[in-house]
């Protein structure tokens, strides 16, 4: 029955405000809903439920609500406040703006208004008309600490960092107890390059707002960006028990995981991030990859049907992960290019010229994250070792938080180089500190692997940007100029699918080191569980370059050859099951499998000598790990591919004369094993071949190496010094 008074008592009233003020609302909706039945023209009731719904997240009802308390009552602001703030949430800003002026139209005095039309104005951009409302709000509210916060976001947004940092501290002044702009506090440390007091400044805020998922993530972020990864993961875990809905902190956290190798985890991080989001391209390629990691091969047919769209048409992906999937140097380039206009937008910068950085020596940069015992610095510690440093200035850059590595602290001593630690820069502080350098040659060893630092190259840090070595394809990119390859990985017909100028090598792209040591203390066959009469083939690479097809064929001359064993690097659990699940189905026995533990380098080496024959992965070929078992004297069987990553292993058999080994089709693949693992005496001809042209072949010549690519360089400095136009480098 309808009341007779269109309005609630006074006792009814304070009933509701008990609720709203304990924040028990949804007791408080249930309570008005029930009245509201009896008082239909209840302005208080409509207006008390559009806010009550607001809290709840159902935004759409309670603007329904608003609209009803405003058409029994349009002259009250307060509701006009209230309608503006539901439309804020919506991302309906025009609307909010129209509303708050109608609360400052009915009620010029309240400060309230003018800071949340301020703050409209300062989402859709109109920073001018947003400082004034500001500025009105403080005039009518002194200590009002709200639009001081408004305003070091307006002042934040045109990067006056100054002003916004007097205007955040001037908030903390009248109220320190407010949690967003210590999270402003830390945004604007961040963009100004001051890593630790912003992680102060989250770590603050997430006192205050335990809950607040956003700061959560930024201080996870910056601890990866630190290597801090064990504190990244912990935040990015409680981010999802916060809100388990967030598609972008899965992927997050499988980032970690991939970093940390764990990748059946990671996968199924992947997996949820692309189930709530299945626009989340990069998950989805995340996820392949980790698949492949776990020798699940499952993926490759569900990657095939997509291979021609995913991080080609629509959301970028990280290139890496899909050059085991395919070998496709046009899908790649497409992919590559789409992921740099996306991350760096490809930005067109004015190119420096030598004569703004003429130095006495041509300095060179090398920019990586894996200056320590790791695959990149045993390729490439002879050719730094080996530079004239009475032409060439070196710098190292390192940005991997990388642990202690006598390999580099010994080359360190040997030269005079100007080693300089900038993995506690950010991005900005690094790019402003190398310019000041005045490099000629900045050479990314990262590319676009997984601790990369590519924002630093595309701010343009030297005149010459060069992709090197790390990653083996174009990165599509228009602030890198060069990468090194060669005429085996590059030809006529691939070029074209490589964005960068080329400097063809004369025989191999990768450098090496022809003083590396390999342990003297001989181990036996049984000293790594390999049965002492055995044919060993090896396989040192990564699980997540072997494809169903190389390990089919594995598998055939596993049962074609009696006494052959298969020789693996140690991986995670998941993968070896996988592994032994797949050749259990084939009826070879599990034990015919042999995981390598992860051991010193030149004891690695050492070891390698119990192979009789080493066989590579199709997609993406050995790299260090094929110039690791001709080193130490063991042939290579590979199949040549299409793009860069599939045509390594032959650049490097051709380099060391053994084009023998170096096989166009899977047929001939397997039909050369077969035959070395039936009639061995072959094998021990090569092996002698192989001893032989270490010493006079041009793979492991390091100095003569170094001495060619130096030249390069000198070539492209004065192709630049001419003002003639970057072009590929050929030796003739």
């Amino acid at each position: 029955m309808i009341k007779k008074n269109k309005e609630i008592d006074k006792n009814l009233y304070n009933s509701l405000i008990n609720y709203y003020n304990s924040k028990e609302y949804i007791k408080l909706k249930h309570l008005i809903e029930k009245n509201i039945i009896d008082y239909p023209e209840s302005f208080i009731l409509h207006n008390l439920l559009g806010v009550t719904k607001k809290i709840l997240g159902n935004q759409i009802e309670a603007i329904i609500s608003l609209k009803k308390a405003i058409k029994i009552n349009p002259n009250n602001a307060d509701v006009y406040n209230n309608l503006g703030l539901t439309y804020i949430e919506l991302k309906k800003i025009d609307q909010a703006v129209l509303n708050f002026k109608k609360s400052i139209n009915l009620d010029k005095n309240n400060p309230f208004y003018y800071n949340n039309l301020g703050t409209a104005l300062l989402e859709s951009n109109n920073l001018e008309e947003a400082e004034q409302n500001l500025n009105k709000a403080i005039g009518l509210k002194s200590n009002f600490f709200l639009a001081y916060n408004n305003l070091g976001l307006i002042y934040k947004k045109i990067k006056k960092f100054d002003k916004s940092l007097e205007y955040f501290y001037k908030c903390i002044e009248i109220n320190k107890n407010f949690p967003d702009v210590y999270h402003n506090l830390g945004e604007t440390y961040q963009e100004i390059g001051n890593l630790d007091t912003a992680i102060l400044n989250y770590e603050n805020c997430i006192k205050k707002k335990p809950y607040s998922v956003e700061t959560i993530n930024s201080l996870a972020h910056l601890f990866k960006i630190k290597g801090m990864y064990e504190k990244s993961i912990k935040l990015y875990e409680n981010s999802i028990d916060i809100n388990p809905n967030n598609s972008e902190v899965f992927n997050n956290l499988g980032n970690l995981k991939i970093i940390k190798k764990e990748f059946n985890t990671a996968s199924e991080l992947f997996k949820k991030s692309y189930e709530l989001n299945n626009q989340n391209s990069p998950a989805l390629a995340s996820y392949f990859f980790c698949k492949m990691s776990l020798c699940d091969w499952s993926v490759q047919d569900e990657f095939f049907k997509i291979k021609n769209k995913l991080g080609i048409i629509g959301a970028p992906i990280p290139p890496f992960y899909s050059l085991s999937m395919e070998d496709n140097p046009v899908n790649q380039m497409k992919r590559a290019k789409n992921w740099s206009n996306s991350k760096f937008n490809n930005k067109e910068i004015n190119l420096m010229s030598f004569n703004q950085t003429r130095n006495k020596k041509i300095k060179i940069g090398y920019f990586s994250s894996d200056f320590h015992d790791h695959a990149i610095m045993f390729l490439i510690s002879g050719h730094l070792r080996t530079h004239d440093t009475n032409k060439f200035e070196i710098f190292i850059f390192s940005f991997g938080n990388s642990p202690q590595s006598d390999l580099f602290n010994d080359l360190k001593k040997e030269k005079n180089f100007n080693f300089i630690d900038i993995s506690q820069m950010s991005d900005k502080d690094a790019i402003k500190f190398i310019s000041d350098k005045k490099l000629d040659f900045a050479i990314d060893l990262n590319g676009f692997t997984a601790k990369s630092r590519t924002e630093i190259f595309s701010a343009r840090i030297a005149p010459v940007q060069i992709n090197y070595l790390g990653y083996p394809g174009t990165m599509g990119s228009s602030f890198i100029d060069y990468i090194v390859a060669d005429k085996v990985l590059i030809d006529d017909e691939t070029r074209k699918n490589y964005l960068e100028k080329v400097i063809f090598m004369p025989n191999t792209y990768q450098p090496n080191d022809n003083q590396r040591a390999i342990s003297k203390n001989k181990t036996s066959k049984q000293n790594h569980n390999l049965p002492e009469k055995s044919f060993v083939i090896c396989c040192f690479n990564n699980t997540y370059k072997i494809s169903k097809n190389e390990f089919e064929i594995w598998v055939n001359i596993l049962d074609k050859i009696k006494d052959s064993v298969l020789w693996l690097l140690d991986c995670e659990d998941q993968a070896k099951e996988n592994l032994i699940e797949f050749v259990k189905k084939n009826k070879i026995s599990p034990e015919r499998l042999v995981f390598a533990k992860k051991i010193n380098h030149y004891q690695h080496l050492e070891r390698l000598s119990h192979a009789d024959i080493f066989v590579d992965t199709f997609n993406y070929n050995a790299h260090t790990t094929c110039s690791d078992a001709l080193w130490a004297g063991i042939p290579v069987v590979t199949k040549k591919g299409k793009q860069f990553a599939s045509r390594v292993a032959s650049s490097l058999l051709n380099a060391v004369g053994m084009q023998e080994m170096i096989c166009e089709t899977k047929e001939e693949y397997q039909n050369l094993i077969l035959d070395l693992a039936i009639n061995r005496k072959k094998i021990v001809k090569l092996k002698n071949k192989l001893s032989q042209n270490i010493k006079t072949e041009p793979l492991f010549d390091t100095k003569q190496y170094t001495s060619d690519f130096e030249s390069t360089l000198e070539i492209i400095l004065n192709n630049r010094l001419k003002k003639l136009k970057d072009k590929d480098i050929f030796f003739k």
